[in-house]
């Protein structure tokens, strides 16, 4: 009986997992999103003849250097810093250097 027991409650483990058991990872891989589709960090789109990488923080560059900039996604496009995108008739966001619209 007591082995009936111990099974039973091992296999509700998993239900009510322990606070070791429920960890999640803070190492999770940061992704790139273009027109849909998912990319991981370090991969390459080309687009309209220009290659861009997917960075850390999921966001888009064309250009390698240590000084690069990320460019802005919007409507399964990518615009670069500095482009204005009208989202409203009386709304324009402008791409910010880090990748962001403001």
């Amino acid at each position: 009986m007591k082995k009936s027991l111990l099974l039973i409650a091992g296999m509700l483990v998993p239900l009510f997992p322990t606070s070791s058991l429920a960890q999640t990872d803070t190492k999770a891989v940061q992704q790139c999103f273009y027109n849909g589709e998912k990319f991981n960090q370090n991969a390459h789109i080309s687009i309209g003849g220009k290659l861009y990488k997917c960075i850390k923080g999921g966001l888009w560059n064309n250009n390698d250097g240590p000084n690069a900039k990320a460019n802005c996604f919007y409507d399964g496009r990518i615009y670069s810093k500095g482009s204005k995108v009208s989202v409203a008739d009386d709304q324009i966001i402008d791409c910010k250097d880090d990748g962001t619209w403001g």
